[in-house]
């Protein structure tokens, strides 16, 4: 089944624990470009007007209707859900956590990550709604998903949304973006909730700073046009596979470089190859 056509759960509001209405998520997204809810009007307008986090702003959210957008779940609840699990979670990029952040290059650099599904703009039209198609829902998944978006992006994003029933507010945004050719994020095994913190030479270093680093020396000295992708590709895995990066995150940071021809299937072998050298993994200090 297409990821579009698996359902999903609307509600009346905030306060309802019962779905009120089944539908795919391709109507769902449908109704965001097309449909112009009344409320998310009045909402964005009581925002203006007496600002977000008013009474009155607050009153009119809470009975805007909302979706569980992983499927359709009996009273709202993680461990109950009726339905096929659609493989999608919703990451939150809010202008208050990002300042001076400019919404249309944000939803550029979203574009660009091949894991997301869709994007558009939030209830309160302040921030992004990042739809993110997953291999399979663990413990671990929604942190390691927005970790990995973070990385890419540089953007802060909610914490506060990770579990798998949580409601998601209709939007209006006739420019939502839909990608039709996403392909699964895939999660690791091990539980991450943050990333690793060690010490090398009495320094602080995260995994996102290694891999940040790593991306950043690379950028500078490889390119990937035809006739150098392979072997550039190969140096890149080789390094993190030093540096002790995680596969997974390898196989993500490349697979944003895929084309017609440069496919995953080659992408996979060229990550398999440098990870082969299991003796190198995590054998150099990240200075």
């Amino acid at each position: 089944m297409d990821v579009l056509d698996r359902a999903i759960g609307k509600y009346k509001n905030t306060y309802d624990v019962k779905v009120d209405r089944v539908l795919t998520l391709n109507d769902y997204f449908g109704d965001i470009k097309d449909s112009n809810e009344r409320k998310v009007s009045v909402y964005r307008y009581a925002i203006k007007k007496y600002g977000k986090n008013s009474d009155e702003a607050k009153e009119i959210k809470m009975n805007i209707p909302a979706v569980t957008v992983s499927g359709v779940f009996r009273e709202r609840k993680d461990h109950d859900l009726k339905t096929e699990f659609t493989k999608v979670i919703v990451l939150d990029l809010d202008a208050q956590d990002n300042p001076n952040i400019d919404l249309d290059d944000a939803v550029m650099q979203m574009k660009e990550i091949p894991h997301t599904l869709a994007v558009h703009k939030s209830c309160s039209g302040k921030g992004l709604a990042v739809y993110v198609l997953i291999e399979e829902w663990k413990s671990n998944t929604y942190n390691f998903t927005r970790m990995l978006y973070e990385l890419y992006t540089g953007f802060s994003f909610d914490n506060a949304t990770s579990n798998l029933s949580r409601l998601r507010y209709v939007s209006n945004d006739k420019d939502i973006f839909i990608n039709y050719s996403a392909f699964e994020l895939a999660i690791p095994k091990e539980k991450v909730s943050e990333p690793k913190v060690y010490k090398s030479k009495g320094k602080t270093i995260t995994d996102n700073n290694k891999v940040s680093g790593l991306l950043k020396w690379w950028k500078s000295k490889y390119s990937m046009v035809s006739g150098s992708r392979n072997h550039n590709s190969y140096v890149l895995a080789r390094s993190f596979n030093s540096y002790g990066v995680d596969k997974s995150v390898c196989i993500d940071v490349l697979m944003g470089y895929k084309t017609e021809d440069f496919n995953s299937t080659e992408i996979l072998g060229i990550v398999e190859s440098a990870y082969n050298n299991v003796a190198d993994f995590n054998s150099l200090d990240w200075k």
